[in-house]
């Protein structure tokens, strides 16, 4: 709302003018913003999930939902904090990473890092992904944007499932249907007993014959979606050989 007086001849007020603009809209149009940015920081805290920006130029960070920055958001991090943070073991492949960044290449990232957070004595282990965002008059990239997921509880529950496989006395392997059916997982029972390990697949341990009947009943499997149980003799390509009790089922990820 605006006001004007009206003057006459001799600067005296007559009368006063208002003009009223409703800006309605424009309230309701804050208020959604408002609501949606506090939606997504509820979103952010719940999946312990921190979006970061890199300016080249200033070599900071400015981050939401950081603990590094005291969840801060007007509080830039430098870039040495960054690296300081980063476990020893994983700050080769994150330093190669950041001379990329500082080089102002023009391609997306993602590594994994145990990063350590202040008031807590654990390593966290985050998945780091990043993103070219702006470019300057040279072409090269000045402003990189990404996210970071801190992974802890699922990698220890990872742990605590493998802990539990590997105690168990019989052979338990996992295998991926979609890259030649792989193992991704073989228990300690498993690696003793076959000689399978994880990046292997059958055709590695035993005979291309007794490979492919096995790869037949893991088609059948993954095909139909029912489980298998059988008796099976398996021989290994060092000759030893098994009479086994063989259960298959689908395990989705």
């Amino acid at each position: 709302c605006n006001g004007t007086p009206i003057l006459n001849t001799k600067g005296e007020m007559e009368n006063y003018v208002f003009i009223i603009n409703d800006v309605t809209d424009a309230v309701q149009a804050a208020e959604n913003l408002r609501q949606s940015k506090r939606k997504t920081e509820l979103a952010m805290k719940d999946a312990d999930i921190m979006l970061w920006e890199f300016n080249l130029q200033t070599c900071l960070f400015t981050s939401e939902n950081e603990p590094m920055n005291g969840y801060n958001t007007s509080k830039p991090i430098p870039l040495e904090d960054y690296i300081t943070s980063i476990h020893p073991d994983d700050r080769t492949q994150a330093t190669e990473i950041i001379q990329h960044m500082l080089a102002g290449k023009d391609q997306p990232f993602h590594f994994e890092a145990r990063v350590k957070f202040p008031n807590n004595p654990e390593w966290q282990y985050c998945a780091i992904s990043g993103s070219p965002y702006e470019k300057g008059n040279d072409g090269k990239v000045i402003r990189y944007v990404g996210f970071r997921k801190n992974n802890t509880d699922l990698q220890k529950k990872k742990a605590l499932l493998e802990n539990i496989l590997n105690n168990i006395p019989l052979p338990v392997h996992i295998k991926d249907v979609e890259d030649n059916f792989r193992y991704v997982f073989c228990n300690q029972e498993s690696k003793k007993m076959f000689g399978s390990d994880e990046q292997r697949t059958a055709y590695d341990v035993m005979s291309r014959k007794q490979a492919d009947k096995m790869h037949e009943t893991d088609m059948e499997v993954f095909h139909t979606g029912n489980p298998y149980l059988g008796k099976e003799k398996i021989v290994l390509s060092d000759g030893r050989s098994y009479e086994t009790i063989v259960q298959k089922s689908i395990i989705y990820d």
